[in-house]
């Protein structure tokens, strides 16, 4: 679902996590319009549901779906859209980030809406559902009460209650329960995070940045039923979906389906990718250029430019590990996104980095002071061994959160982290130890 994607990218951002803005693709030639007339029903009503594929930017790499009821009766085609939100409504920034994001549906003019989707270069899938007269008007019914000033708001949850789900659970209430049978029992082997890693894969950072928020909870299977708050796995999975008829029989749920428009686009990736290994190289890489720039504090002289420029890298580093961590233990202390609860991410991006972000400078002063040194010091160890510990909780099967790529940059990060606070808070340490080895150096090659 697209907005899933929409307000966690705004969260970070809106809490000083540093997200990739929107990305825009290339322009394309505009495109045919949507055929009109792919459909023969010569029913009064017909109810179909579209299914809009992926756009450009990250916020629509999710997809989006509409409940098109054609009312040939009044002349009417309407689309209600479940997906409606406003920045600028009163209290949005508090609700959003409390998990309490208020959305609404309403109905919009079909072919106006479906000029939109064409003009962004997004595919257009319907598929006209095979229901009795009076389980279509049911529907029309449902939707037109549910348009209603009074009934049009829902609290949004980006995987359990979206513009996709409630299109699902609007047509299995119409059908008794019938969809959810037949699909609540149907495992994937996926989940949550591994449909998020794969429909953002195009979107590196935000994809990195959602990784890091998302808690024990993404990382469950889910079942078919589950996965259709993806629209185009909606799309999919109801195509399997037999009811009764009736009249005593059996009928598949999709009457006749068509792509009304084709987006000159690739197509919607299979896989999620795996980013562990370029994450980790990534954390080595930087903490070996700490551990390198540390390994000259002693060498060099007190106080030196390494020693500045070493002091500097560790405090950025604990900068972000900090604001990281806080944004982690805030959504999981103070907020309804149950998806960021229990989120071992908090062991590797800890608050504490913030605290030794503030400790060091004062270790480091013209005239140093033992007591911040040595707290400095312990800190470091602290987040290090944290660290440690969110790698080790890995080996037992209740808490195998899929955070490898957090884990694989910040542990190579905290342990250098370490190493150099160390270093530069100890100095005389550091000389001596220097010192000792050159003596005794010194004095074996006189013994030889």
């Amino acid at each position: 679902m697209a907005n899933c994607a929409v307000l966690m990218s705004r969260l970070l951002i809106a809490t000083c996590l540093c997200l990739a803005a929107s990305f825009a693709g290339a322009q394309q030639p505009a495109p045919a319009p949507p055929q009109r007339t792919m459909d023969t029903s010569s029913e009064p009503l017909s109810v179909y549901l579209i299914t809009v594929g992926q756009g450009d930017p990250y916020w629509t790499r999710f997809g989006h779906n509409a409940l098109w009821i054609r009312d040939r009766t009044r002349g009417t085609d309407i689309a209600y859209n479940w997906g409606l939100f406003d920045f600028n409504e009163p209290g949005f920034l508090s609700r959003f980030l409390s998990g309490n994001t208020r959305y609404w549906m309403a109905g919009f003019d079909t072919w106006e809406m479906l000029d939109v989707y064409r003009s962004e270069n997004r595919s257009i899938d319907v598929q006209e559902l095979a229901l009795t007269p009076a389980l279509a008007r049911d529907i029309q019914q449902f939707a037109e009460w549910n348009a209603l000033p009074e009934n049009r708001t829902y609290r949004y949850d980006y995987y359990l209650d979206n513009c996709s789900t409630r299109i699902r659970d609007a047509l299995d209430r119409a059908l008794s329960g019938q969809i959810k049978l037949a699909t609540d029992t149907v495992r994937t082997h996926h989940t949550y995070r591994w449909h998020t890693q794969r429909l953002l894969a195009e979107h590196a950072p935000t994809w990195g940045g959602i990784m890091l928020v998302l808690g024990q909870r993404a990382d469950r299977p889910i079942t078919a039923w589950d996965e259709m708050f993806v629209p185009m796995l909606m799309r999919d999975a109801l195509r399997a979906v037999n009811i009764t008829d009736g009249i005593g029989g059996r009928q598949p749920l999709i009457r006749a389906e068509w792509r009304m428009f084709e987006a000159a686009r690739p197509a919607e990736r299979a896989d999620a990718p795996n980013r562990t290994v370029a994450y980790t190289v990534t954390g080595v890489l930087l903490g070996l250029l700490i551990v390198v720039l540390a390994r000259g504090v002693g060498r060099t002289g007190w106080p030196t430019m390494t020693q500045t420029v070493t002091a500097t890298l560790v405090s950025a580093w604990s900068i972000f590990a900090g604001a990281a961590g806080l944004v982690v233990a805030g959504m999981w202390a103070f907020t309804h996104h149950i998806f960021m609860y229990a989120n071992e991410n908090v062991l590797q991006m800890t608050p504490l980095s913030m605290v030794l972000a503030l400790l060091l400078p004062l270790s480091l002063r013209a005239r140093p002071r033992p007591r911040a040194a040595h707290l400095a010091a312990l800190l470091a160890f602290v987040i290090l061994g944290l660290s440690l510990i969110g790698l080790l909780v890995q080996l037992f099967p209740l808490m195998r959160q899929r955070n490898g790529e957090i884990i694989g940059l910040a542990l190579p990060l905290h342990a250098a982290a370490a190493y150099a606070v160390w270093r530069l808070t100890h100095p005389a340490a550091v000389s001596a130890g220097a010192e000792g080895v050159g003596v005794e150096g010194a004095g074996h090659s006189r013994a030889g």
